[in-house]
């Protein structure tokens, strides 16, 4: 074997080596490729998991929070126009709300039946409302069941609602000031909205208003069926506004016309 032949079997060696080394190399990396798209898939699964866990655990946790939320209102009242002074401790808040109880509901409160009692949020001009909290859920709803007898009165008694009950609360509020400037006939039913003596979801009128009630039309936008005045009609009635009123001239208007003072001699009799 000469020089060149045994630079050509070198060569073709040297060739096979590389194409050799290629195809494992491109093996490899495939069998690599594979076990990583596998393990990713393996960890995203994972991850989805725990983050469906982690919502469901979320969503639990909410509805205990609205459960404990729900229980430590359970037997709370909010009372709306009791006089409030600058130094009005515990004891002179308990003697103004059990006068203002037994006064206009015909109710008695102990100190027994209370468990705590405090003014809501902070001081100013007007007297604040009182969240007062009873031992026991007979007594507050003998109090609110009272509520009627405040009629006239200065006086408002309303349930110890959760921040979403009194966002739903002034939501249908807004949507019943609406509905009675319309004309419709409105009424409260257990916290419900009964239009035209129809019962309306609080999800419908979300779909109906949207996020935010409208704002009650004005006087002047009521009428829809309005007709605008012609150029005609806009003069003539210009033309009344302009005329100045009518005035006495003959005698008899006179005689109720002339003004009466003392010693003045009425000459049209």
């Amino acid at each position: 074997m000469d020089k060149n032949e045994l630079a050509k079997f070198f060569e073709q060696m040297r060739i096979d080596l590389r194409n050799d080394l290629k195809t494992e190399i491109e093996q490899q990396t495939s069998v690599l490729k594979n076990a990583i798209t596998e393990i990713r898939e393996q960890q995203d699964k994972q991850y989805q998991d725990l983050k469906s866990e982690n919502e469901n655990l979320k969503i639990a946790l909410e509805k205990q929070k609205e459960i404990v939320s729900a229980m430590n209102r359970l037997n709370n009242v909010v009372i709306y126009g009791i006089p409030e002074n600058t130094r009005e401790d515990r004891d002179t808040l308990v003697n103004k709300i059990k006068i203002a109880f037994t006064e206009n509901l015909k109710i008695v409160i102990n100190n027994s039946d209370i468990n705590w009692v405090r003014r809501l949020g902070k001081p100013h001009k007007n007297p604040r409302p009182i969240l007062l909290s009873l031992t026991t859920n007979l007594k507050k709803w003998q109090i609110l069941e009272s509520g009627p007898k405040l009629k006239g009165s200065d006086l408002f008694l309303s349930d110890d609602l959760s921040p979403e009950e009194r966002q739903k609360r002034k939501y249908l509020d807004d949507v019943r000031k609406l509905e009675i400037s319309k004309g419709a006939k409105c009424q409260w039913k257990s916290g419900k909205l009964i239009i035209n003596g129809e019962l309306k979801p609080f999800d419908d009128l979300k779909k109906k208003y949207g996020d935010h009630v409208p704002a009650i039309p004005t006087e002047e936008h009521q009428d829809d069926n309005h007709v605008p005045e012609n150029g005609e009609s806009m003069r003539k009635r210009k033309r009344e506004e302009k005329k100045p009123p009518k005035t006495a001239t003959n005698h008899t208007n006179l005689k109720h016309a002339v003004p009466k003072f003392p010693g003045f001699k009425d000459k049209w009799k």
